[in-house]
Order: C-alpha cells, then structure tokens, then sequence
C-alpha cells in the first residue's frame, strides 16, 4: 500500500519536477501535455457534449415544425432488385395541393405504395417536402446517442493529438542520442 510520501514522489517525477539531472526537457513537455489533457478532458467532455444535445434538441425542433398534407403518388414506390433488404420509405414524385395551388415534388412515401395511391407527406416550414417528425423514442435515442459518442469521440480526438506529440517528442529525442553517439564515437577516436 503506497503511502501519501510515496505518491508525491511519484507525481513528482511523473510531473519531470524531482530534479533528475538525467531528465529531458521532452520527458517534461510530454508530462505536462498529458497532464493538461487529462485534467481538461472534463470540462470539455461536458462543453462538446451539451453542444452535441444542444444540436440535436434543436434539430428535433426544426423537424416538429413540418405539417402533414395529404398527397397522391406519381409512381409506384417500389425498387426492382433491393440491395440491402427493403427500405421503409421511398422518396418518389407526389403531387399535392395547399389552398388552390397545386404543387410537384420528390417526398418519401412507405414501400409498396400504388402510383396513383394517396398518402400523407410532410412538408418542412419552407412548404418543401421532409421526413416525418421524429417519434418521442426517436428523440431520446438520439439525445442518448449524443451523449455517449460526444465524450468518447473528444477522448479518441485527445489521444491522437498526445500520441502525435509523442511520436515527435520520441523523434527528436532519437535525433538527440544520434548527435550524442557520433560526439562520442569523435572522443573515442581521438588518441
């Protein structure tokens, strides 16, 4: 069981602040980056992951402000040959009408609908065609996704940025001991 002592001694030189004349001006550089990567993981695991809820409650927002209309199918929503199993909705031309005023556009529809079939579509604030509202499950999904994927995307992006770091470091280290092998290898020829 280490003791208090112990463990200050080992942050100590964790931190290149034990006065260790072998230690390198990198070796403190790479402690201190890593302890400021650590200690700032937090906070900004909180920042990127309320930025990332923030985003997808405004974008379910954006998706609740659409309205349904009733339309009529221009072609059958079918594909000859699924690749990858069938789809729930298609997106084919509808033709739809709001007042008097008729209107044609591409809006997705469910698989198997009849050309000529009506179906309800929904149309964004701009009167152009969009997806259906997100269902409450939906919503919550997504929030949920949000904030599992945010603080561990932050946490690969941090350990990328040290292991770059690192991976110079130990380069310039490499380089260093090269220049300090051949000064050797000078005094050792020399009578």
């Amino acid at each position: 069981m280490a003791t208090g002592v112990s463990r200050r001694v080992r942050l100590r030189r964790w931190l290149g602040l034990d006065g260790n004349p072998l230690g390198r001006t990198s070796d403190r550089i790479e402690a201190w980056v890593t302890m400021l990567l650590v200690v700032a993981f937090v906070p900004l695991a909180v920042l990127v992951t309320t930025t990332a809820v923030r985003w997808v409650h405004q974008s379910a927002l954006r998706e609740e402000a659409s309205r349904p209309v009733p339309a009529v199918a221009l072609v059958a929503a079918r594909v000859a040959y699924p690749a990858y199993g069938v789809p729930d909705k298609l997106w084919v031309p509808v033709r739809w009408t709001i007042g008097h005023t008729k209107h044609i556009g591409r809006a997705p529809v469910p698989y198997g609908t009849r050309k000529g079939e009506r179906v309800r579509i929904w149309l964004g604030p701009g009167g152009r065609p969009v997806s259906a509202p997100l269902t409450a499950v939906q919503s919550w999904t997504r929030v949920i996704t949000a904030v599992v994927l945010a603080p561990l995307v932050l946490a690969e992006i941090l350990t990328l940025a040290w292991a770059l770091l690192h991976w110079l470091l130990n380069r310039r280290r490499l380089a260093g001991w090269g220049t300090e092998w051949q000064s050797f290898d000078r005094q050792q020829a020399r009578p």
